[in-house]
Formats: C-alpha cells, structure tokens, sequence
C-alpha cells in the first residue's frame, strides 16, 4: 500500500507540475493564486481517511484569505479465488472525504524561500462504507446468504494553525495541526437469506434483491460526539500558480 501511495503522490504532482509550465519567454509574472497537492502522511501514518485525496487552495481578495477544499476517495474489495458456485466470500469497502473551508495568513518570514503561518476553519464529511456477500452454515442442515451493509458517517468542524514553507519558486511544504469536534453516526444492517444447501448460487445481484424483501434482518444504530487533537493533521507537498 506504501508502494502505491508513493507512486500515486508523484504521478500527481508531476501532472500538476507539466500542467502549470508556463514558456520562458512569459512577459511578466502573475501573482499567485492557487496552491494544487497531495497529502503524504498517509505514506508513513495510517489513519480513517482515504490515502488518495486532493487538497486545493484559491485566494480571494487582498487581506491574505484563501478558500480550501480536500477530496479524498478510496476503494478496495476482497474475493477469494477459490470461490465455488455453492459458496460466496466477499467484500467491498469505500471511503469518501469531502472538506471545505477557509483560511488566512498570519505572520510571514523570511525564511529561506519564505515562511508564512496561517489559520483555518473546515466543515467535513468522511464516509467508510463496507458491504459484504457471505454464504454460511448455522449448523449441517441450514445454509444461509448473508448480506451486510455497514457505513460510518464522520461530520467535522476543524480549527487548524499551520506553516506554509516555500522549498522553490511553485513548491512548498505544509505542516498542520487541527483540534476537531466530530459528529459519528454508525449504521449496520444484516440481511439474512435461507437458501438450499449444495446448490448452484443464483446471481449476487439477485441474491441481494431476495434477501432484501425477506424479514429476517438484523440492525443497529450508535451515534456518538467527540473532540480529537490532531498534531499532524496534514503534511503536503504543494505547486503554486
């Protein structure tokens, strides 16, 4: 996965990279305006959001505001190859992240390339989805389809401080610390299906479809809020433009 996370942090940035060369010839220079990375704690630090996301930045106006937003996606499933045609094993999980904010420069130095400090405030929504297909017995004479729909929904409100070091002309690094205040809702449904024993499975599709007209389900709902305070709560590797 770190593999993969590396090649996909500098794949990104070399596209956004090729996308902002501008010709030398270029009469003057225009000020700066947005700020296009990708995220590398997940290469090192393992967390609930996804490891694929975009963080965009536009400012607005001359006072030193800036609008944020970060989207995140992810997608994974697991299904054994030795599956037969009278048993299913499998499960497919998401995560999806959306934040939306603003920020505004502080303090500025004149470290190397240049230094500014900021703030920011974010409203989020992060959702982990898990959804499993699963033939079992309960005992030698009951052969069941089991369906399970499992989905956390995460909405947050971050107040963030953060350094924004310019390493080159278009590229900086960003290190930023958050406390969040977060609302957790957390669904499961069961769907239980009977099923004849050493049979040939119909579809997955329709398996999903019977068992979900049938009345034999389990649920649960826990919600839960918390406050959390996130030292690292993103490093980035940022091209300006």
């Amino acid at each position: 996965m770190k593999t993969n996370n590396t090649v996909y942090s500098i794949g990104l940035l070399l596209i956004v990279g090729l996308l902002q060369f501008r010709p030398c010839f270029s009469q003057s220079e225009e000020p700066q305006k947005w700020e296009i990375g990708a995220d590398l704690l997940s290469l090192f630090d393992k967390n609930q959001l996804p490891d694929y996301s975009l963080f965009a930045t536009r400012k607005i106006g001359e006072k030193g505001f800036s609008l944020r937003t970060r989207l995140g996606f992810q997608m994974n499933s697991h299904k054994p190859k030795n599956n037969q045609k009278y048993h299913l094993n499998d499960n497919q999980n998401y995560n999806y992240l959306i934040i939306v904010g603003i920020e505004r420069d502080f303090a500025n130095f004149q470290v190397g390339n240049g230094m500014s400090l900021y703030w920011a405030v974010d409203i989020g929504f992060n959702q982990q989805l898990t959804r499993k297909h699963e033939t079992k017995f309960s005992d030698p004479d009951t052969y069941f389809f089991d369906y399970s729909d499992y989905r956390s929904n995460n909405y947050h409100l971050n107040g963030s401080i953060g350094i924004n070091q310019a390493i080159a002309k278009n590229l900086s690094l960003r290190l930023e610390s958050s406390i969040s205040y977060h609302l957790e809702d957390d669904i499961g449904i069961d769907y239980y299906l009977p099923i004849e024993p050493n049979q040939p499975l119909p579809s997955k599709k329709k398996l999903v479809e019977d068992a979900k007209k049938s009345n034999a389900t389990g649920r649960y709902r826990y919600s839960n809020n918390y406050l959390s305070l996130i030292p690292f709560n993103q490093i980035l590797l940022t091209f300006n433009f």
